[in-house]
């Protein structure tokens, strides 16, 4: 069969017949950077609450959920007028978004920034009622193609607008975001609630920390990187990770004290007088830096703590 010069436009048409239910995802809620190229085969493989959680925690999922507008900016396409007034479409205007984001105020700007690239990424959609992807191959789910991340400088509260943090998106496929998407409703993936249920890891940091030989005491505050005023509470031994000098170290009794906020760690073994001492957080199932307390996730490391006698 000869296949040079030839394309078949007629069986690449679909029919617009819709029955009585119907995919409506409500307004985009945020998104999900994922690694470029991400694929899962849906054939073999299960995309669900569980393993967007997983992805997550281990730091391949970044979710930025909880905006409260969201703005199309996708241009119109670019179409070229001949004499006579005949116009053609030469160029499909490609998708850009517009997320704008209330919470997490000057700080959460800044972390949000961080993220800012150029085709390092590619991106699900996040709604009301679902999540949005492409379809690669047959029973192959896959994320838009992803250009730019811009984040604009934070904007105060000026006494009528809220402060807020907004977020440019750009794909660099509009084919793609028309001809392949991919909707999953949300009870298909187990979500009661996405937008809230979908959450992001917290940096922490350690503070106020003490390792004592004498007594086989380790303590320290664990408080939010974006206020530390405000102490992250609920973690146990599965939460934590010690080293000494290096060395892992196993935990035996883990306690939080109520009125000075500080985790009280004992090791099995006494730390050695002048050694150094990194508390971290972690996950002893998952085995990853990354604790999960509360169905929330947490990433902090402290500085050196050095061993008095």
């Amino acid at each position: 069969m000869n296949i040079i010069n030839v394309k078949d436009c007629v069986n690449s048409r679909k029919n617009t017949g819709f029955g009585d239910c119907v995919l409506e995802f409500g307004i985009p809620k945020g998104y999900i950077l994922t690694p470029k190229g991400w694929s899962l085969d849906l054939n073999t493989q299960t995309f669900d609450k569980t393993y967007i959680n997983e992805q997550i925690q281990a730091g391949e999922f970044i979710p930025f959920m909880g905006a409260v507008e969201f703005t199309d900016n996708t241009p119109e396409n670019n179409k070229e007028e001949f004499q006579g007034g005949v116009k053609s479409t030469n160029r499909n205007g490609l998708p850009e978004f517009g997320y704008k984001f209330i919470r997490g105020g000057w700080l959460f700007n800044n972390a949000v920034a961080s993220w800012d690239t150029f085709a390092q990424y590619d991106m699900l959609m996040v709604f009301e009622k679902g999540i949005a992807g492409v379809t690669l191959a047959d029973g192959v789910l896959g994320a838009f193609d992803l250009g730019d991340i811009s984040t604009n400088t934070y904007k105060h509260f000026d006494g009528n607008a809220s402060g807020h943090t907004m977020v440019s998106l750009q794909l660099l496929s509009a084919e793609q975001y028309r001809n392949d998407v991919a909707m999953l409703d949300k009870v298909a993936l187990g979500y009661g609630n996405p937008v809230n249920e979908i959450l992001p890891i917290s940096d922490v940091v350690f503070t106020d920390g003490t390792a004592d030989a004498s007594d086989n005491k380790i303590t320290f505050k664990m408080a939010f990187k974006m206020n530390e005023g405000e102490v992250v509470q609920g973690a146990d031994i599965p939460n934590f990770k010690v080293y000494e000098d290096g060395v892992s170290k196993t935990i035996s009794v883990s306690t939080f004290n109520s009125l000075t906020k500080k985790y009280e760690l004992t090791l099995s073994v006494a730390p050695v007088a002048a050694s150094k001492i990194v508390v971290t957080t972690y996950d002893d199932v998952a085995g990853v830096a990354v604790a999960k307390i509360n169905n929330r996730f947490f990433k902090g490391e402290s500085a050196e703590i050095t061993t008095t006698a």
